[in-house]
């Protein structure tokens, strides 16, 4: 994963606290096209890009339409997860919504082999929650805009060792990610301009050892090419 850069829209939403993104944490579901680019892409995703690249695309088609699509899942061990989209647009313009839950508490049997007893996982419930909205609108025959905004709140729970009867430290996730593109072109030769907002915060609390710790991060990002 170190060597994987992931990108959203051309714009690499790696975390700048450790380079890495969890894909477990990334719901399929909300983009419109997901593909994979081989090899080293440092001069192209910036760094962390050495062993390849995966692209989250979200693209609207301007057609005259309005549809819904919702998804409801189950799995075992507590798992449940339901989305939606909402999409509405003619040949001028067009708005997408994307909405993703997610719980899954995880209580599945182990054997610990300190006690040799058979227990049951506890303090380990994941909830993930997502929204992306979309829009795209043509300006004039030669130009377009594309915007784009996601926002994502994830709460992990941390189970306790083979040693720890029990556990109570969490980490909750915090993102806002938006951007604007403006799109076309002057003379034959197409310009693009686009401007993207990162912000992340992540708290860990494990209060019966008084841990407790809070990051922030916020990135801007301009491209003129």
């Amino acid at each position: 994963a170190t060597h994987t850069a992931l990108l959203w829209n051309g714009f690499n939403i790696s975390s700048p606290f450790n380079g890495l993104m969890d894909l477990a944490l990334v719901p399929a579901s909300l983009f419109s096209e997901i593909t994979l680019g081989y090899g080293g892409g440092v001069d192209l995703w910036g760094t962390g890009s050495v062993a390849g690249s995966i692209h989250l695309l979200s693209d609207i088609e301007l057609q005259r339409h309005f549809t819904t699509e919702i998804s409801l899942g189950a799995s075992s061990f507590g798992g449940w997860q339901q989305s939606a989209k909402l999409v509405t647009s003619n040949n001028r313009q067009a708005v997408e919504i994307n909405i993703f839950n997610q719980v899954a508490e995880n209580n599945f049997k182990y054997y610990n082999p300190l006690t040799q007893n058979e227990n049951t996982l506890t303090n380990s419930t994941l909830q993930n929650g997502a929204v992306i909205a979309n829009y795209k609108r043509v300006i004039s025959k030669l130009w377009y805009v594309k915007s784009g905004v996601w926002l994502q709140q994830t709460k992990r729970e941390i189970p306790p060792t083979y040693s720890q009867k029990s556990a109570f430290a969490f980490q909750e996730d915090k993102n806002v990610r938006g951007y604007l593109s403006v799109i076309g072109q002057i003379k034959g030769l197409e310009l693009t301009a686009r401007s993207a907002y990162f912000f992340e915060n992540l708290y860990f609390q494990d209060e019966p050892i008084n841990i407790f710790s809070e990051n922030t991060s916020n990135k801007l990002i301009n491209e003129l090419n």
